[in-house]
């Protein structure tokens, strides 16, 4: 199916899309935190589970505050952006995301 939209932007909205199936309405405040969608949210796991200290820090930061914003228990959010991060949607954009570069 063709549309003028080009595939990074396609790509974004279906990123946004995947994390909304799961955050609705909080994802609006999870924006502030830079968890806009299902590839940002991927991206701050990888950096949880990393090897660079100082950047698993500042996720674990980031990861609480966004837990304490939306009302929601750490550990329950980190479940729930762990479903997201191993969809094969998700998966998928992020394998074509890292394809372009």
């Amino acid at each position: 199916m063709r549309s003028n939209l080009s595939f990074s932007y396609v790509a974004d909205c279906v990123s946004q899309a995947l994390a909304w199936l799961y955050f609705e309405d909080d994802l609006r405040m999870m924006r502030l935190y830079s968890a806009r969608g299902a590839q940002e949210i991927a991206s701050l796991l990888d950096e949880l589970g990393g090897d660079d200290d100082e950047e698993a820090e500042a996720a674990q930061y980031t990861l609480s505050l966004m837990a304490a914003k939306i009302e929601l228990d750490e550990k329950v959010l980190a479940r729930t952006m762990s479903e997201i991060a191993l969809d094969p949607y998700t998966k998928f954009l992020r394998d074509m995301w890292h394809a372009e570069e």
